[in-house]
């Protein structure tokens, strides 16, 4: 299954504290998937996602219960964020076993982008499927819900101080979203841009938990993407 990190009850004292939603208290269950988490020498650039890793663990060490899974081969030998004829790796297996057996409620599917693409001024950005991605009925019938929810990420990002946006152009070639999301699961590309300082990194790790515990993080209102900007090359971004 690649490798499987489960983080269980750290903070469950936390979670109660903060959770109101229900009187059950119920945990929503989180996989953090890392595709390009391999980082070999490579002539080819952008050969892995060299922070997706880093922010993926620091995300599931505050979120209770999740689970990280992290693909073990590298992205020019099989680029495990595609669709693939033939038998599936371990890692896409553990992948879809979770979310086809309804084990998991949201898939958080964490990218990187090198410190030299930066320029354009953004920390983070969530990559939303377009529409033509949703094929099936539960899909068509969440994706505008879904696209409200990782706008109230976002926002939560930039009450963090991060300069974050929402780009709704992502292709339907990011397979792990978009194949989740088929399968009626919330999903979301989320990237991490590698400059990031480090000592920011307590701040910006809470933001997952609390977009996840928040009241209805889906009915949060956008607000205008000010000191936003397309990143360089967005059309080859947008394949993640």
């Amino acid at each position: 299954m690649g490798n499987v990190v489960s983080l269980g009850d750290a903070n469950t004292a936390d979670q109660k504290a903060r959770t109101h939603r229900n009187a059950s208290d119920r945990r929503i269950r989180v996989l953090f998937t890392v595709p390009h988490a391999v980082c070999v020498r490579s002539a080819e650039g952008h050969s892995c996602d060299s922070a997706a890793e880093f922010w993926a663990k620091r995300f599931a060490q505050v979120v209770p219960g999740s689970m990280i899974l992290t693909a073990d081969v590298p992205r020019a030998q099989r680029d495990e964020n595609r669709p693939h004829e033939g038998p599936p790796t371990a890692f896409r297996r553990g992948i879809d076993d979770l979310v086809r057996g309804k084990r998991i409620d949201v898939v958080l599917d964490v990218h990187s982008f090198p410190a030299e693409q930066a320029t354009h001024r953004n920390d983070v950005y969530v990559l939303e499927p377009i529409p033509r991605c949703h094929r099936s009925a539960a899909a068509k019938a969440k994706a505008s819900a879904w696209n409200h929810s990782a706008h109230g990420f976002v926002r939560l990002l930039r009450r963090a101080g991060l300069v974050a946006a929402v780009f709704p152009n992502g292709a339907c070639v990011n397979d792990i979203v978009v194949s989740a999301r088929n399968a009626g699961v919330q999903a979301h590309l989320i990237e991490m841009s590698e400059s990031l300082p480090r000592e920011r990194t307590e701040l910006v790790s809470l933001v997952p938990r609390d977009w996840l515990l928040s009241e209805s993080p889906s009915e949060i209102v956008p607000p205008p993407p000010r000191g936003a900007s397309a990143p360089r090359g967005a059309d080859e971004r947008r394949r993640r």
